[in-house]
């Protein structure tokens, strides 16, 4: 993945080279290199990268703070939560570039962003990781990992942080 194995995952900073970054979505590419970090700064969303030792990006996501109307909840999920707006984090975007798809990134960025939605749920209430995959790949990735789609959205899929806590104990 990078010359020395090493691999980080940070905060978007302007020493990120997010302009080489090409992951085939000209949305997602399009995010990283103009709305990002201005998003960060203004607590929209909070972007990670995975930048190479040169700072290259080589992946990212974004979180932002969400919210699923009861209604929307697969029926089997909604009889073990009240009825009411469920609490959740939402992973905006998540993206690997071309270069080193195929590779376990977007799954380690997965992981980072589940580890961090776990440690904001010890001050914050959050019942659901939440995502809005952007095509069927990117809905087979995540239901590999576990998540299930809402009823009304199937593009639409969530994580129950009881799964992700259950994980992360094993």
């Amino acid at each position: 993945m990078t010359d020395s194995g090493a691999l980080e995952i940070l905060w978007v900073e302007e020493n990120h080279r997010r302009a080489e970054f090409d992951c085939g979505e000209e949305t997602l590419n399009g995010y990283l290199r103009r709305y990002a970090r201005q998003n960060h700064e203004r607590n929209v969303a909070r972007t990670f990268v995975a930048v190479d030792k040169h700072n290259r990006v080589l992946g990212y996501y974004s979180l932002a703070s969400a919210s699923i109307e009861f209604d929307s909840l697969p029926a089997a999920y909604a009889k073990r939560v009240p009825k009411f707006p469920v609490p959740a984090v939402r992973i905006a975007r998540l993206a690997v570039d071309r270069s080193v798809k195929g590779e376990g990134l977007g799954g380690k960025l997965l992981a980072d962003a589940l580890q961090r939605i776990l440690t904001a749920s010890s001050v914050v209430a959050v019942k659901v990781a939440l995502v809005d995959a952007k095509n069927e790949a990117a809905v087979e990735f995540y239901r590999h990992y576990g998540f299930m789609g809402l009823a009304d959205a199937p593009m639409t899929l969530f994580l129950p942080i009881k799964t992700f806590i259950k994980a992360a104990k094993s």
